[in-house]
């Protein structure tokens, strides 16, 4: 058989399509490995934060303190939980980007779906929320043993940056699918705007976010 310069210079093209189509396949997989890896490097510090403050919250307050003390203390307590809170809605927002990164980049439909993100169901209870304890694992793990509302059905992703992703009824801190949590309180319900089943977070221009 006589093999043509033709034929050659197709085997030659197609040869070079696709080591070109792996070489992109593998600078993908390297860009998804390494946001992967950031968003757990930023997980570890969330929780990291959150075990310092849960330690604050559980050491005794110092005797003999005066009445304006006291009350200092007490407020001092009240910011740490609604930090601790915050933190606890971050890490709800990053345990979602993880479990996207593997699933099509679309954000579970419940809470349950990320026990493995999650790792400790402890950060499902608010601190301030004395009427839930949290699960000693996700195996025992209900309803009860969350304080925390969920409003992703239908499914969402970080492409709709302004949509909510959970809440804190207590202290009305937002948690939205761009990841970030806004802590605006429980006295702007005009702020949250509903289109097409989905809840949004959408403050007046001169709020800001």
């Amino acid at each position: 058989a006589v093999v043509s310069p033709a034929d050659t210079s197709s085997a030659g093209a197609a040869s070079a399509d696709a080591l070109a189509a792996q070489q992109q396949e593998i600078a993908q997989l390297k860009e998804q490995v390494a946001r992967l890896s950031a968003e757990i490097s930023a997980l570890e510090k969330v929780r990291a934060e959150n075990q310092n403050l849960r330690a604050q919250l559980a050491a005794p307050p110092a005797g003999g303190l005066a009445p304006e003390e006291i009350a200092a203390a007490e407020q001092a307590r009240a910011e740490a939980m609604r930090i601790a809170c915050i933190n606890n809605l971050k890490q709800l927002g990053l345990a979602a980007r993880l479990w996207a990164g593997d699933n099509g980049d679309q954000y579970p439909t419940d809470i349950v779906c990320m026990s493995n993100e999650i790792n400790n169901p402890k950060i499902l209870v608010c601190p301030a929320d004395t009427s839930r304890q949290p699960a000693a694992n996700f195996a025992s793990f209900t309803d009860s043993n969350c304080s925390y509302q969920w409003f992703l059905s239908p499914p969402g992703s970080d492409r709709e940056p302004t949509r909510v992703l959970t809440r804190c009824p207590i202290h009305g801190n937002v948690g939205l699918c761009d990841g970030s949590v806004q802590s605006i309180g429980t006295n702007h319900p005009d702020w949250f705007v509903q289109r097409d089943g989905k809840l949004y977070l959408e403050p007046p221009p001169s709020q800001g976010r």
